[in-house]
């Protein structure tokens, strides 16, 4: 056999094992590509679509989001109080001294974000407030806790849908009574919780329920409470069957509404911080003063 340039023989057939392989490496990629990945739900997925199906698409289907926009000193304030709480109720009741709150805190406090150093320490001192008051009202825990900001996910099957649902709970306490109860905390300024009824309503408070239901199945008996860190209101739902049959219908007509990539756009208030409003082309429409 003659080779072009006085190649050798296992030289040319180590390029073409490796040209082969490429070949194999595409079609399999090509037949992955082909295969839809089931949709994942999350608290703030849900939300997304709930508030603007179109910010939905454009943020966890085409991947754009400005950080810029996302970002903001409340939410570097509401990590900050979550990281602090999640070791305060390391060991179960809060053991900390009154001198030992402003050290905790400084620990876990993120600074990004805040437009001016004023700005940052008046939500510093706030947030050693928000913790003094909190351990003051809540520091015994008269059951256990099985866990802070635990990730619970599960893939979901009903009839024709296959999709996954994930979420973080910031914490998991299990009461005397046998109840599992999911707290999700809120930092909301206006110290607001919702009722009861809207509460039970409220297809991202579901989502705490179906996993928590799910992942810790020997205990039937589930209650989902929001409590706002800033008021110290406290908001909790254990569902009737109505209640459920009916969130389950939400969340199942949701995940269709996903597969049939109805993404329609809501404009409202909501776009004013969007994250992904300079993606939006509802938003950003030019309009010909002339033609007016």
């Amino acid at each position: 056999m003659i080779l072009p340039h006085g190649g050798h023989p296992c030289l040319l057939a180590g390029v073409t094992a490796f040209l082969f392989g490429i070949a194999l490496l595409g079609n399999f990629l090509a037949k992955v590509s082909d295969t839809s990945m089931p949709i994942k739900l999350t608290p703030s997925r849900l939300r997304d679509y709930q508030t603007c199906p179109l910010q939905y698409r454009l943020k966890h289907v085409n991947g754009l989001a400005s950080t810029t926009i996302a970002h903001s000193p409340a939410l570097s304030f509401g990590n900050s109080l979550h990281a602090a709480l999640q070791t305060l109720h390391k060991d179960g009741s809060v053991q900390i001294e009154a001198h030992e709150i402003p050290i905790l805190f400084r620990q876990h406090w993120k600074s990004e974000w805040y437009v001016t150093r004023e700005q940052e320490e008046a939500q510093f001192q706030l947030g050693i407030t928000t913790i003094r008051n909190y351990i003051g009202k809540f520091s015994e825990v008269l059951g256990v806790i099985v866990g802070t900001e635990l990730y619970l996910s599960r893939l979901i099957a009903h009839e024709d849908l296959r999709f996954e649902l994930a979420c973080r709970a910031d914490r998991i306490e299990l009461h005397p009574d046998g109840t599992l109860e999911v707290l999700d905390y809120k930092t909301n300024a206006n110290g607001e919780v919702p009722t009861s009824v809207a509460l039970a309503a409220d297809g991202v408070t579901f989502i705490y329920y179906l996993l928590t239901r799910i992942v810790y199945s020997k205990y039937p008996r589930v209650s989902v409470s929001q409590l706002n860190l800033i008021s110290l209101n406290k908001v909790t739902v254990e569902y009737t069957d109505a209640q459920r049959a009916a969130d389950k219908a939400t969340l199942l007509n949701i995940v269709r509404a996903i597969e049939a990539e109805n993404f329609e756009v809501r404009l409202g208030a909501h776009c004013a911080w969007c994250a992904v409003r300079p993606h939006c082309p509802e938003v950003n429409k030019t309009t010909e003063l002339s033609s007016l």
